[in-house]
Parts: structure tokens; C-alpha cells; sequence
């Protein structure tokens, strides 16, 4: 569950960064004619902005991978579960049949 909490604070903390970065692209581009140092600051954020972007990909990925993992945990614990319940079934089928009078 830490983890959980611990991947979700960064993730969080990564989208407010890639806004921030998206508004001021946003706000350079907005001029109609923009200088060189503003165009070469644009190039930049947007640089920031694809390695913010590949960084969120690699997030989703590793917290993707996490839930499958604690996902095979709990598959292996409702196979027995499912096995044991057949079980019990099988055995109460046999009590009732003896209850009713069927004998096997």
C-alpha cells in the first residue's frame, strides 16, 4: 500500500510539472512573432516537456507492472479458494443425497 501512495505522490508530482511546462509553451507561442532567445526557450521547455512525458510513460509502466505482480498473488489465492469451495460443495452434495435418501 506504500508503494501504491509512494508511485501515485510522484505521478501527481509529474503531471503538475508537465502543465506547468504545457503553459508556458502555451504562453510563448501565444506572440505573433517571437524573438530568438523566446524561440530557443520554447525548443527547450518543449525538450523538458517529451522528457517529462517519458517520464510519466515510464510510471505508468512501473505501476503497471506492480498491480499485475500483486494481481498473481491474489489469483493464486482464489484458485485454492475456488478449489476448496468445490470441495465443500462436493461434500455437502453427499451429506444431502444421505439427508434425502440417495446412496451413492
Amino acid at each position: 500500500m506504500n508503494r501504491r501512495k509512494e508511485v501515485r505522490k510522484r505521478f501527481e508530482q509529474a503531471l503538475k510539472e508537465r502543465a506547468s511546462l504545457q503553459k508556458q509553451i502555451d504562453d510563448i507561442t501565444a506572440k505573433r512573432e517571437l524573438t530568438q532567445a523566446e524561440m530557443t526557450s520554447r525548443n527547450s521547455l518543449g525538450n523538458e516537456l517529451a522528457r517529462k512525458d517519458f517520464e510519466l510513460s515510464g510510471l505508468r509502466d512501473g505501476y503497471g507492472l506492480y498491480l499485475l505482480e500483486s494481481l498473481e498473488g491474489e489469483s493464486r489465492t482464489l484458485k485454492w479458494l475456488n478449489i476448496i469451495l468445490l470441495g465443500l460443495t462436493a461434500i455437502l452434495a453427499v451429506f444431502t443425497g444421505y439427508l434425502i435418501g440417495i446412496r451413492f
